[in-house]
């Protein structure tokens, strides 16, 4: 089972959930190479050896060597998930499309918005020299946009936006959880 030093050392170990009643963060180690083809937030770990849980506390005091971080805010059905995997280019930038620990924190609330900085100090570990690191948290962790600007005011950021006939063609042709194409009409 890694420390708390290996995993504040080491990039591939991700915050994924936030324990309110345990008062502790899962990690899983995600390798470089399986970041953006999917959506971290549903990984399940492939063995036992790739999670780990640790005090708030010890994450709360690490202080790990951050880089750069840039934000993909959006809404859905936008293919914002197209341009992460766009973006993701080894050795020059990392995406993380939709990493868990997003939507824990919206989940649990105001308590859990002393882990805003420490979690994106965390996710802004470069994998490799001069790495950027850009996230794509889900849509509805977009009521964290000011504490996540706020935690990281170096941060850039992009916003997509889709027409709302496009949005609601898609939610008729897929539904909420997907499905449907963004190039859908709802007056054809």
């Amino acid at each position: 089972m890694p420390g708390k030093e290996e995993i504040e050392r080491d990039p591939q170990w991700l915050p994924h959930r936030v324990d309110m009643q345990t008062r502790c963060m899962k990690f899983l180690y995600i390798e470089r190479v399986a970041l953006a083809p999917q959506f971290l937030a549903d990984l399940n770990p492939a063995q036992s050896l790739d999670e780990a849980w640790l005090p708030l506390s010890d994450v709360a005091a690490m202080q790990p060597k951050a880089g750069p971080i840039n934000f993909i805010f959006h809404t859905a059905f936008c293919r914002s998930t197209l341009l992460v995997r766009a973006l993701e280019i080894e050795g020059v930038c990392a995406g993380l499309s939709e990493p868990g620990i997003f939507a824990s924190l919206v989940n649990v609330g105001e308590p859990a918005h002393g882990l805003v900085k420490p979690v994106l100090d965390l996710l802004s570990r470069p994998f490799s020299t001069d790495e950027a690191v850009f996230v794509k948290p889900k849509n509805h962790a977009n009521m964290l946009i000011p504490a996540l600007l706020d935690a990281r005011r170096d941060a850039k950021v992009i916003l997509m936006t889709s027409e709302l006939e496009t949005f609601l063609g898609s939610i008729i042709s897929g539904g909420l959880l997907g499905g449907g194409g963004a190039e859908t009409s709802i007056l054809s």
